[in-house]
C-alpha cells in the first residue's frame, strides 16, 4: 500500500534522490556520480520503488522504464493519480529509440528525461536542476501559505466590521445576506441608528477582489461610521467617499458603487442616494414595485457636485431590497447569463410569497436551473421591512 502524499521539500539540503533501475550496475554508476551532493536510496523495480517512496520521501526520482513486476509508466501513474503527488520531480531514464515510451512518460507526469547511455556530468547537471526546481516549489508553497494566512486575517477583520444581528429598532425588520466568493470581499453592508433616531443603511460593492478591495471596503465603512459620529448627511458622506477614492486612485480604477439610505420611522420616509449601484427594489404597502435607480456615477470615477438625495414614502408594510450584482451575474446555461430584469422578476415573486424573503428568493433562483446557482462573485443583500417589533437577523 502507498502512503499518503508527503511534502518532498521538508529538508531541502541535500535533496533526497530515489534511484529506480533493475540493473545493479546502472544503479551503482548513478550513485557514484551523485553520492557527494545528494542523499540516495535504491530500488530494484517499480514495486520496490513505491514501497521505499513512503519511508524515504524522495524529492527526486530517477526512474527506469523497462523493469520486472512494475515498469516506470505504472510508477508514474501511481504517484501522480493514486497518491496525487505532483511535487516529486521524476526524471525518466530511457534507452535510445524509446521515443514513444518517453513521450508517454512525460504526458503522464514525468518532469524530464535522460537517455542512456549518459555522461555522469550531464546526470549531475539534470539532477541539480531538479533540486533547484524542488526548492523553488517549496519556497513558493511557503509564500502562498503566508499570503493565504494574511488574506484569512483580512477576511476575519473585515467580517468584524459588519453589523451585529441586534434589534435595530421597533417597527423595522432587517435581514442580511453576506457570502464572499473568496476569503476577502469587496462587498459591504451596514445599518445603525443616527443620533436623531433615523436608521441609516448602506450596501456597497468595491471594484475588484481580494485584499485591495477589502482595504477600500474598510475605507467606505470608516466614512459611514464617521458620518454617524459627526452627524453628516448622506450627501456629505457620499461626497467625502468619492473625493477620498479619487485621491487614492486618480485613474478611477478603484471605484465603488453603493446604495445609501436613511429611514425616518416617525415621519414614514426613506431618503436615499444611489451611486452607480444596482437599482433598489421598493415594494410599496399596496404591492406595487418601484426601482430606485442611480442618481450619480460610481464613486471614485468623477467629481460630484450638488448631489441631492431623493425622499420617498416608506410607510408601514413597505419593503426594500438592496443587493450586489453577484446575486444575478451567473450562468443560466452554457450560453446565457441571468439578466437583471429576470432576477428582479424572481425578487418580486419572492416578496409576494411572504415569509422569509431571502430563503424564498434562493428557492426561486434555484428553480430557474433546477440546481443551486454557480455564483461567480460575492453575494450581499439587505431586505428591510416596515413592521412590528422584530429583531434583525443575519444569514
Amino acid at each position: 500500500m502507498i502512503a499518503e502524499i508527503h511534502n518532498p521539500t521538508q529538508s531541502p539540503h541535500p535533496p533526497r534522490v530515489l534511484v529506480v533501475d533493475d540493473s545493479k550496475t546502472m544503479r551503482r554508476l548513478i550513485c557514484l556520480a551523485l553520492q557527494d551532493a545528494f542523499e540516495l536510496e535504491e530500488a530494484v523495480d517499480g514495486v520496490d520503488a513505491l514501497e521505499r517512496y513512503s519511508g524515504f520521501k524522495p524529492q527526486i526520482i530517477l526512474l527506469d522504464m523497462e523493469m520486472p513486476r512494475m515498469g516506470g509508466l505504472e510508477v508514474i501513474r501511481q504517484l501522480r493519480e493514486t497518491v496525487e503527488d505532483t511535487d516529486t520531480f521524476i526524471i525518466v531514464l530511457s534507452g535510445l529509440g524509446e521515443n514513444d515510451l518517453k513521450a508517454k512518460a512525460l504526458n503522464m507526469g514525468a518532469n524530464d528525461y535522460l537517455t542512456k547511455p549518459f555522461h555522469p556530468e550531464e546526470l549531475k547537471a539534470r539532477v541539480s536542476v531538479a533540486g533547484r526546481q524542488v526548492l523553488l516549489n517549496h519556497e513558493l508553497r511557503r509564500a502562498y501559505a503566508r499570503i493565504s494566512a494574511e488574506i484569512a486575517l483580512v477576511a476575519s477583520l473585515q467580517h468584524q466590521l459588519l453589523p451585529n444581528a441586534d434589534i435595530v429598532t421597533e417597527g423595522l425588520e432587517i435581514q442580511s445576506l453576506y457570502r464572499p466568493s473568496g476569503q476577502a470581499s469587496g462587498d459591504y453592508y451596514d445599518y445603525f441608528r443616527m443620533a436623531d433616531g433615523r436608521i441609516r443603511l448602506v450596501l456597497a460593492d468595491i471594484a475588484g477582489k481580494g485584499a485591495r478591495a477589502a482595504f477600500l471596503m474598510a475605507i467606505v465603512q470608516a466614512f459611514f461610521r464617521l458620518g454617524r459620529r459627526d452627524n453628516h448627511s448622506l450627501e456629505k458622506t457620499v461626497t467625502l467617499i468619492n473625493d477620498h477614492l479619487m485621491e487614492i486612485s486618480p485613474s478611477g480604477s478603484d471605484f465603488a458603487t453603493l446604495f445609501a439610505g436613511e429611514i425616518d420611522l416617525e415621519k414614514g420616509f426613506l431618503t436615499y442616494l444611489n451611486a452607480g449601484h444596482c437599482p433598489g427594489l421598493l415594494i410599496n404597502p399596496n404591492g406595487t414595485a418601484q426601482l430606485l435607480e442611480a442618481q450619480v456615477y460610481p464613486l471614485g470615477m468623477l467629481a460630484i457636485e450638488n448631489v441631492k438625495a431623493n425622499v420617498i414614502p416608506f410607510a408601514v408594510g413597505a419593503r426594500l431590497f438592496l443587493y450586489t450584482d453577484g446575486m444575478f451575474e451567473w450562468e443560466l446555461d452554457q450560453s446565457n447569463m441571468l439578466s437583471l430584469g429576470a432576477f428582479l422578476v424572481q425578487a418580486k415573486l419572492a416578496a409576494a410569497a411572504g415569509g422569509d424573503f431571502l430563503d424564498a428568493l434562493a428557492g426561486k433562483l434555484t428553480d430557474l436551473t433546477g440546481a443551486t446557482p454557480k455564483y461567480l462573485d460575492d453575494q450581499t443583500a439587505l431586505w428591510i421591512r416596515r413592521s412590528g417589533p422584530t429583531a434583525a437577523k443575519r444569514t
